[in-house]
């Protein structure tokens, strides 16, 4: 080869070498290119993301500024209140805070689990109570003045409260459980704690063939009597389910004298009576064995100890009950208040409420009342017309209804003090 045609190889051969190593240059800026976009896309969402955040945090923030701005309010509301300073305590007021606890609260509350029901209750017997509710009285609930005096009221009595709530309720368990040895000795049909809250919905009662429960329809109709004249006694407390009311209207829709818009036996109670069946069914059972066998229960046994309560824990501010027992509670309160309406519950009722009074011969016994007051008008008519002045004759000191007034007065007295 000449070097003529060796000098054009070479100059051939570098001009490609230039041209590829262009083609290199310019893909890798192409690639530079490629990359950039995709950065570019990438960051382009991240910021968007961010703007949305960013939005958000925007908004959250106006709304904790509100709620911060209504902290401050009702702090400043709260400043302006006067401290609460437990009292000395008034014997006379204590006193009446027992008697509203056994009664009007206990109808409704059959438990106080926290300051906040404490207070809604303190509030309920303040309003009762002579020497406070006239503090109270014509001042807003919502103002400053009517809740310092409730505070106060409820640091000074709480205590009061909660302990007699606790105490009574255990009184109540206790009477419960006479009720359930009684008929335990009688060898009459005891029912489980399931049976009875199924014959507490009123269902196939009237049914022949055995239930789902394994009771018959007259086995189902005697635990209802049973619950009704003599469970739901010991519940109900002092002049709401004794002999004066329980054999003169159904469970569902009697009313006390004087208040017709409030019926004796509220669902809480129903509820209470059955809890308290459930909670010492098996303790019960378990201690007539060991003193029919004339042997000391076993603290080790499962059933030495009542189910849903700790009577060690009688102390406690709230009482002995746990969560478990108070959610049982809830659970039954739902289901006995769904039967209080249905027409079986109706039916039963009515069926109930006609047998306890024939068994109890009550309409021989309103014949007898009604005979007595139309012969002693008659004495007190022939009496006056002899009367010295400024005498007052033994029936007419007992008004128009004579001693038979006294009769049912004297009764349901009786029948309470053996509730309670």
């Amino acid at each position: 080869m000449s070097e003529t045609e060796a000098g054009e190889e070479d100059r051939v051969f570098g001009e490609l070498s230039q041209n590829s190593d262009l083609e290199r240059r310019r893909n890798l800026y192409q690639s530079d290119q490629n990359m950039a976009v995709i950065k570019n896309s990438a960051q382009a969402k991240e910021i968007r993301a961010l703007k949305v955040q960013n939005a958000d945090l925007t908004t959250e923030n106006k709304e904790l500024r509100a709620k911060y701005a209504a902290v401050l309010k009702q702090l400043n509301e709260l400043g302006k209140q006067p401290k609460s300073k437990a009292q000395k305590v008034n014997d006379a007021i204590a006193d009446r805070v027992k008697k509203i606890v056994r009664k009007p609260v206990w109808r409704i509350y059959k438990f106080i689990t926290c300051e906040k029901e404490l207070k809604k209750v303190g509030t309920m017997i303040a309003l009762e109570c002579d020497g406070v509710k006239d503090d109270l009285a014509g001042l807003d609930r919502e103002s400053p003045e009517f809740q310092g005096i409730i505070t106060t009221f409820v640091d000074t009595y709480g205590g009061i409260i909660t302990s007699t709530l606790n105490e009574y309720r255990s009184t109540c368990q206790s009477q419960i459980k006479k009720v359930f040895t009684a008929r335990l000795e009688s060898g009459l049909l005891l029912p489980t704690p399931d049976q009875l809250r199924e014959i507490l919905k009123r269902k196939d009662l009237f049914e022949d063939d055995e239930g789902d429960d394994g009771l018959t329809s007259e086995a189902k109709k005697s635990g209802f009597l049973w619950y009704w004249d003599e469970l739901l006694p010991k519940t109900a407390g002092n002049g709401m389910w004794g002999l004066s009311q329980r054999y003169y209207g159904t469970i569902s829709k009697h009313t006390p004298a004087g208040q017709p818009k409030k019926v004796c036996i509220t669902s809480p109670t129903k509820t209470m009576t059955l809890l308290f069946y459930y909670n010492g069914y098996s303790k019960w059972l378990y201690e007539e064995k060991c003193a029919k066998k004339k042997v000391d229960p076993d603290k080790n046994h499962p059933h030495f100890y009542t189910k849903y309560s700790d009577s060690k824990a009688g102390q406690n501010r709230w009482g002995g009950w746990g969560n478990a027992g108070r959610k049982m509670f809830k659970e039954l309160l739902q289901e006995i208040s769904a039967t209080r309406r249905s027409s079986e519950a109706r039916k039963a009722e009515a069926w109930a409420l006609k047998a306890l009074r024939l068994a109890n011969s009550i309409e021989q016994l309103e014949e007898r009342r009604a005979n007595s007051r139309c012969r002693k008008r008659k004495t007190d008519t022939a009496v006056s017309e002899d009367e010295e002045e400024g005498y007052v004759s033994y029936t007419e000191s007992l008004g128009d209804d004579g001693p038979a007034k006294k009769g049912r007065a004297g009764a349901e007295e009786s029948d309470s003090e053996n509730e309670h």
